[in-house]
């Protein structure tokens, strides 16, 4: 399609073609050797071209002056956020941490996707910090919600946001004390779960009934001998 053809396109066209061409934002900050051994399904986007090729609605908006209104007036575009951080001494990344700031805001309202990748072992990551405390304050706009990373991640209050519009929550750890899953219980479109090992105990006593009446698909590994179906009521 000719400049000028795109160019008598009505906004609200140009505004599809920029949904369908920008499936996910990549900001990734990545040091091999702030790790040790990686997970393969850990590892992080191999970049084969600028970084900004990664970052669709930004660079859709660096088009023109048309596509730059046109991409910040719909906030879809910035709503699918997948984030990859090894974990080292460094001092935060200002520009990285900009750049969420960027996106979180000009995705306005609308539900957000995201892909949360951490590797390391450094617990006291200023950086990191910085990063999921920017994601807990719009916790409340999660749709979906994915993450890997390595479990000290757990302690820095990533659990007990406001989640009430999640809907699929993919974690990489296990669920072993009641801490870990009771918050879900006010998640009220959450339909999906997939995760380690859920524990009897948290099965039995800590969810109620009601709870795995809403899950529509459970990925989980259980610890235990015994019958699921005596433990929650599932939808028929």
């Amino acid at each position: 399609m000719s400049d000028d053809a795109t160019s008598q396109l009505p906004a609200e066209i140009l505004a599809c073609i920029f949904d369908h061409a920008s499936d996910w934002n990549l900001l990734q900050k990545w040091n091999p050797d702030d790790i040790g051994y990686c997970d393969p399904d850990s590892l992080p986007t191999e970049l084969t071209y600028p970084v900004i090729g990664y970052l669709p609605a930004l660079s859709l908006g660096a088009t023109c002056s048309k596509w730059r209104a046109i991409a910040i007036s719909y906030p879809d575009i910035w709503s699918r956020l997948k984030l990859e951080i090894s974990v080292g001494k460094a001092k935060p990344d200002q520009e990285f941490i900009a750049m969420l700031e960027l996106f979180l805001s000009r995705s306005g309202q609308q539900p957000l996707v995201i892909d949360l990748n951490i590797q390391g072992q450094e617990s006291q990551s200023n950086f990191v910090n910085l990063v999921i405390d920017l994601l807990r304050r719009h916790s409340s706009r999660w749709k979906e919600f994915r993450f890997r990373g390595d479990s000290f991640t757990r302690d820095r209050k990533l659990a007990r946001p406001i989640l009430s519009m999640l809907e699929t929550l993919s974690l990489q750890w296990d669920w072993t004390e009641d801490a870990d899953i009771l918050y879900l219980q006010s998640a009220p479109k959450l339909r999906r779960i997939s995760s380690g090992m859920l524990s009897f105990y948290v099965i039995k006593f800590m969810v109620s009934p009601e709870f795995w009446e809403r899950i529509v698909s459970l990925d989980v590994m259980i610890s235990g001998s015994f019958s699921l179906k005596n433990c929650c009521r599932f939808p028929s």
